[in-house]
């Protein structure tokens, strides 16, 4: 069987158009389009690293939750008839009672939450009972402490509340 050992025409033409491009200065075709391939690999990379870097952790949490659950107390407590009348007479500076607790609140969220790091971003699932974590507070007549769940997305150093709610067994205790 003879093989030939010269490659067929067209073949000869495409290794020709090959090696006419590797000899062309940088600004040839085929260099400019891996180099762009290459510039947005690079930008990718550094973007995922950035996302990486700035993906917020559990203290960074804390504090979000600590703001989200004190801005939640004083309008279902301070504002909307949470407190009875004799609570408010004893109460005169609700919000600002809420308000300088929102460190310590914020551990408490922070206690009662699961984070899914993601690499980059995170999601934060939590679920607050005050009702079970002030027991002795249940026995003051009319007071309704509030139960909630909560989904945050965290990435790039923000936070995004996709889904805050008082579950549905919870309401129906009113």
């Amino acid at each position: 069987m003879n093989l030939p050992l010269e490659p067929s025409p067209p073949a000869q033409m495409r290794r020709r158009e090959i090696f006419a491009n590797l000899d062309t200065p940088f600004g040839s075709p085929t260099v400019t389009a891996v180099s762009r391939y290459l510039a947005v690999a690079v930008m990718a990379g550094g973007m995922t690293a950035g996302l990486v870097g700035t993906n917020p952790g559990p203290a960074a949490f804390a504090d979000f939750g600590g703001s989200q659950l004190t801005a939640m107390l004083t309008r279902e407590l301070c504002q909307n008839d949470g407190l009875t009348g004799m609570l408010r007479l004893l109460i005169r500076q609700c919000p600002e009672l809420v308000r300088s607790q929102k460190h310590v609140l914020g551990r408490l969220v922070q206690a009662h939450t699961r984070r899914r790091n993601l690499v980059l971003f995170s999601i934060y699932h939590t679920e607050l009972d005050l009702a079970s974590l002030l027991p002795g507070l249940r026995q003051v007549p009319d007071l309704r402490l509030p139960r909630y769940e909560a989904t945050t997305l965290a990435g790039a150093g923000q936070f995004l509340l996709l889904q805050a709610h008082e579950p549905a067994d919870s309401r129906s205790k009113r």
